[in-house]
């Protein structure tokens, strides 16, 4: 076992099920024997601890090598009193020879190789290698903070550290914006939004302009995916859909963002209304999805006027990346206070609504 990677044996206390003493190591497992066992007498595991793949070695009580065996022995248990005196004596030497004559199978033995019956017992296997790969945007970066720990008391192992989250996600933002027609020239909106982003920042653009809404839709799915920290949209919308099918609520089950996921500042109409019985909104779908969807989400819950909302637009990024607001709750609060000064109408203000931690810290 490598100690350098093995800071301590814990006594953690004497309560279940936080009690029990630990073993603590700060590195994944170089070799089995630093592997921590778990099992439970029939099914065991041995796991590694890998940050990017993890490998974990199975077992299972009926995996032997060797032949069938006639493993019964009747009378073993007559000797199991005087196995116990010895080793209690502390003659362990004395107790193996009684286990050896007394609990070995009864027939030639399940043994394999060139010994074959002059073996007892066989080899215990291995059930076999389970390997999980952990696919991150993150997997190049450094690890920080490794632990990896086994509560002997409560037969729990845990790994944890801290990574980067990998690549420029956290400096990636996407730009999105429908056709211009009466309701506003949503391109030209986009636009004036991507001049207050940090110069070194990524924006990625996906205009009605420049692709079909088949094409659109597919470059918006797959951006979600590749993870973003910001998204804005300028365009018209719906209760449960982006208008002229851009996404919609049955998408939703399409993004594996994970915990990757974007503000989005909605400069639309009504995707955030929630109080219609039997319906969700795109927003209210956006935000519970398990596997991925939004981080958080400032939109409206009735009809938006764009002119207004371009100007609500310009003065929240402002707060953020002019004035290095971070708190998303504290960022939208500025920024509205700017709003009002500047003559956005009241009523405008209060259709829009955030749905997410006020407390999230913006990149």
């Amino acid at each position: 076992m490598n100690k350098d990677n093995m800071t301590e044996i814990q006594q953690a206390g004497t309560k279940r099920p936080s009690g029990g003493r630990k073993l603590r190591f700060t590195a994944p497992a170089g070799a089995f024997t630093e592997s921590l066992p778990l099992g439970n007498g029939r099914l065991g595991a041995m796991l590694f601890g890998g940050v990017n793949e993890e490998r974990i070695v199975l077992n299972e009580s009926g995996m032997w090598s060797g032949s069938p065996e006639d493993a019964n022995r009747p009378d073993a248990a007559a000797a199991l009193p005087e196995i116990r005196r010895l080793l209690l004596a502390g003659k362990n030497a004395e107790a193996e020879k009684l286990v050896n004559a007394n609990f070995t199978c009864k027939g030639k033995g399940s043994g394999s190789g060139s010994q074959g019956s002059k073996v007892a017992f066989g080899c215990y296997q291995t059930l076999g290698n389970l390997r999980l790969t952990f696919i991150s945007p993150a997997a190049a970066a450094p690890v920080r903070n490794y632990t990896r720990e086994l509560d002997l008391g409560n037969a729990m192992a845990s790994i944890a550290y801290e990574q980067d989250g990998g690549g420029d996600w956290t400096q990636r933002a996407l730009l999105t914006a429908d056709d211009p027609d009466d309701g506003g020239n949503f391109p030209a909106a986009s636009e004036s939004a991507a001049a207050w982003l940090p110069p070194d920042w990524i924006p990625q653009r996906i205009y009605l302009t420049q692709y079909s809404v088949g094409t659109a839709r597919t470059l918006l799915l797959n951006a979600l995916n590749r993870q973003a920290v910001l998204w804005n949209y300028f365009g018209h919308g719906g209760m449960n859909v982006l208008d002229g099918g851009w996404l919609g609520t049955s998408d939703a089950s399409l993004l594996t963002n994970g915990f990757r996921a974007p503000v989005l500042l909605g400069m639309t109409c009504f995707i955030a209304r929630h109080e219609v019985p039997g319906y969700i909104s795109l927003a209210e779908t956006l935000m519970t999805r398990p596997n991925g969807g939004l981080a958080a989400l400032w939109a409206p819950t009735g009809l938006s006027n764009h002119n207004f909302a371009q100007t609500m637009n310009s003065e929240f990024l402002r707060a953020r990346y002019q004035r290095g607001i971070q708190p998303l709750g504290e960022t939208l609060r500025i920024a509205l206070a700017s709003m009002a000064q500047l003559g956005v109408a009241k009523d405008h203000l209060q259709i829009y609504t955030l749905l997410g931690d006020p407390g999230l810290m913006m990149k």
